[in-house]
């Protein structure tokens, strides 16, 4: 696929004429079973025939398409990039490596969307937080409050998509259909639909777009709601770290715990420490663990479910050392379903949650409340 074609067909050769295509918005330009979603074909883009294309995504992903038949069809060179040029969220620190002397932009969009909606004017190293852009032709870009209110520049919404590239639907999901693509109140146009993309964002101060994190990003953990990409962004903040992720995990029935994962040169037991004075005492995960690569999906997306178990044993055993600590040891283990405790172990660390903290204190039969339990958690202060 590498190779050049030599000669160019005809049809490329007239540069800036209408090609002779029969396709009409009727037609169906592809189905992405992975997706399940179907599009049509919209409108042709002007090929040029000295480009040069990289295939960056998994065949299984639907920018596959443009990248692939984009190039094949007019007799450009098609060039494979290695495994490890993936499609996450591009980091300020990447910005700051790739950016001066090259021009570097970031683009958005969801595969209900067809390829991309969104990109970035050029990006400067030192500027921070990276925006994902503006609209492209053909794109219009909604960010709604839950009432479908527009909201001011700044303010956190969930970004909606209409436009020409929105697809069709979800194959024999109806449900699904209906709820993801809801009509459009803003284009005037009869029948016009948006996509909901489930994304937060907000407009920044120079007109284009921030990305912020997943609607659907809001957990409850210990009785508390709590947004992961909030610790993510606090576990990014922190001295070594490349890139974070933050995800719930139930490695044992009930026991939901957070845990962060990040790459970079990063001390976990430290990590965690100034965690602590960042944030809230339920938002701190229960463990940090360092990896030297993140796994992927074939889509190059992080493949959460690949993500390895965490050592949830912070501390190093400590034994009781009088008959109290020992009983109320034995009542943390025997609530945890767990061999031994030491006195220095936090409960919710070990995998308590907030109904099992009722367990606690009911055994304890004691006057504690539960406030008390999550601000000492361990058996001794």
């Amino acid at each position: 696929m590498g190779a050049n074609w030599g000669s160019v067909p005809d049809w490329v050769a007239g540069v800036g004429t209408a090609l002779a295509i029969a396709a009409a918005s009727t037609v169906f330009a592809y189905e992405v079973w992975e997706r399940r979603r179907s599009q049509k074909h919209k409108q042709a883009e002007q090929i040029t025939a000295w480009l040069s294309a990289g295939v960056t995504y998994s065949y299984a992903f639907d920018a596959s398409v443009e990248e692939i038949w984009g190039a094949l069809l007019h007799g450009s060179r098609l060039l494979i990039v290695p495994e490890s040029v993936a499609a996450e969220a591009c980091t300020a620190e990447l910005v700051d490596r790739w950016a001066p002397g090259r021009v570097m932009t970031t683009a958005y969009g969801p595969t209900e969307t067809t390829l991309c909606v969104t990109v970035s004017v050029p990006l400067r190293a030192g500027a921070g937080v990276v925006p994902i852009g503006v609209p492209i032709p053909g794109a219009a870009l909604f960010v709604l409050d839950g009432w479908l209110r527009p909201v001011a520049p700044g303010v956190v919404g969930e970004l909606y998509v209409a436009g020409l590239g929105v697809g069709l639907g979800y194959l024999r999901r109806a449900g699904l259909t209906a709820s993801r693509f809801v009509a459009c109140p803003f284009t005037g146009a009869p029948g016009q639909r948006m996509y909901r993309t489930g994304d937060l964002v907000c407009w920044g101060p120079d007109g284009q777009l921030r990305y912020v994190g997943r609607a659907d990003g809001q957990v409850k953990i210990r009785g508390y709601r709590i947004e992961l990409g909030e610790i993510q962004s606090a576990l990014s903040g922190l001295d070594g770290v490349e890139a974070a992720a933050v995800v719930v995990r139930e490695d044992s029935p009930g026991a939901k715990r957070l845990v962060g994962y990040v790459t970079g040169t990063v001390d976990v037991a430290d990590a965690r420490a100034q965690l602590a004075t960042r944030l809230p005492a339920c938002m701190v995960p229960a463990a940090v663990v360092v990896l030297d690569a993140w796994p992927l999906t074939v889509n190059g997306k992080l493949d959460t479910r690949a993500l390895p178990v965490p050592q949830y044993h912070h501390t190093e055993y400590r034994a009781p050392s009088n008959a109290v600590e020992e009983t109320l040891a034995g009542i943390y283990a025997q609530t945890l379903d767990l061999e031994r405790v030491g006195v220095d172990d936090s409960f919710f660390d070990l995998g308590g949650d907030s109904i099992s903290a009722m367990r606690l204190i009911a055994a304890i039969d004691t006057q504690l409340t539960v406030r008390v339990l999550f601000d000492a958690p361990s058996v001794t202060p």
